[in-house]
């Protein structure tokens, strides 16, 4: 079931983060007390400290080609803050089996993105830290996978591809929100709407524009 979606279909799941203040759901834990934006009706303002959703069940889980996107709003740089995880989706029957999104953010106040894939002993890192953006504003960034090439994307334009094998996480995850699943690399920001799709979805056909 789409949670407060923009735009419902059959492939496609989005979550506007702010509503889990409101309502319950089985599947996802308020850990720490994020608060409501003031800037964005959908988003949450997480402390970089202990603020993060936990996830036992998501709508990747048997994923083989995806799109997810995410609204962020990086803060400015802290020391603490600097390598922050925006989205950790792990197999909790294979450790090496992940998927996450996370930011590098510069003493100068820009930040790069930072994918990875894990399938098994292999792994692939998406990351060129001449990709440099403001911190302190809001971004669309998403990650593809088509069963093929693996890629980034910030507004809706492709920074990295890359080709790698991925068969999926397989039906039982966990996952984090704003911190890595360990309890490190906390996310010191605001994050919108996360929207989830079973395939490659064009930048032009993006849930969020």
């Amino acid at each position: 079931m789409a949670i407060g979606s923009p735009s419902v279909d059959s492939d496609s799941e989005c979550w506007r983060l702010a509503h889990f203040l409101n309502i319950t759901q089985s599947n996802i834990e308020i850990v720490g007390s994020p608060k409501k934006s003031s800037d964005k009706d959908s988003a949450l303002v997480f402390n970089g400290i202990n603020d993060r959703l936990f996830i036992t069940k998501s709508p990747v889980h048997n994923y083989t080609g995806f799109t997810i996107e995410m609204e962020v709003h990086p803060y400015a740089f802290s020391e603490k803050n600097s390598e922050p995880r925006l989205l950790h989706f792990e197999s909790t029957e294979d450790g090496n089996k992940r998927i996450t999104m996370e930011m590098r953010i510069t003493e100068d106040n820009n930040w790069y993105f930072d994918a990875f894939l894990k399938n098994g002993k292999e792994g692939l890192t998406l990351v060129d830290p001449n990709k440099l953006h403001a911190t302190e504003r809001w971004y669309n960034v998403a990650i593809t996978y088509d069963g093929h090439w693996f890629s980034t994307w910030v507004q809706g334009k492709k920074e990295l591809s890359q080709s790698f094998y991925f068969n999926g996480l397989g039906e039982h995850i966990t996952g984090s929100v704003a911190a890595r699943l360990n309890k490190v690399h906390w996310f010191k920001g605001e994050i919108g709407q996360i929207c989830y799709s079973n395939r490659v979805l064009s930048a032009s056909q993006f849930k969020l524009q």
